[in-house]
């Protein structure tokens, strides 16, 4: 489990903190390194950090952020999150999602606090949703109907996990082909380990490096 206590002052969010393709697999990677316990930073572990991030995907404006910081934010949406990384992990690898996380989502999503201001037919672009009170109850049934969105809509198949640091993304390519959650970070990683080992002439598994 990592520490809400630690990483207080991780950096704000940058571009590289959302390559998933939809903020249902963007709340998920909100933990660096988030299979290992071990080296896992927590991006989520502060109410300001989850209204800037809401911010970010369209969720919350600016002013309605400023200042928010309802009590039990953090522990609910660690709470939902875990549920979600559940959820995704199974359709990245081609499963069914586990009935209880769907399950626990759907309650969160369902109580009424929130509502989907606009539901796109295009496939790709994710629906948008609103809060319907600044509350934790509120911001965590936001949460909860595009992590719903991210299910019902994304398409099968596509979701995919980064070998290297365990991030999820969509995978939009005509091929379904990529590989990584991103080329400049992971892939170069990966590309940068592999041509250490070769020059070294070692055997075995690449080095991790840090996730973004």
């Amino acid at each position: 489990m990592v520490s809400q206590s630690q990483f207080e002052d991780v950096p704000p969010w940058r571009p590289r903190h959302f390559v998933g393709g939809h903020p249902a697999l963007d709340l998920v990677n909100t933990i660096s390194h988030r299979l290992d316990p071990t080296l896992a930073v927590d991006r989520m572990n502060a109410p300001g950090k989850i209204a800037t991030w809401m911010v970010e995907v369209g969720v919350l404006t600016a002013g309605e952020a400023a200042g928010l910081a309802p009590d039990g934010l953090v522990p609910g949406v660690a709470r939902l999150r875990a549920a979600a990384a559940h959820v995704f992990d199974a359709a990245a690898a081609d499963q069914p999602p586990p009935p209880t996380a769907l399950a626990q989502i759907l309650g969160l999503a369902g109580d009424g606090a929130a509502e989907l201001a606009q539901v796109p037919d295009d496939g790709k672009t994710a629906a948008r949703v609103r809060p319907a009170r600044l509350d934790t109850p509120g911001l965590i049934a936001a949460l909860a109907l595009l992590v719903l969105d991210g299910v019902f809509r994304l398409p099968r198949g596509r979701v995919h996990a980064c070998p290297r640091c365990g991030w999820l993304f969509r995978d939009s390519s005509k091929g379904r082909r990529r590989r990584w959650c991103s080329m400049k970070v992971c892939g170069n990683r990966e590309k940068v380990a592999r041509h250490y080992q070769v020059r070294r002439g070692a055997r075995g598994t690449t080095t991790r490096g840090d996730a973004p």
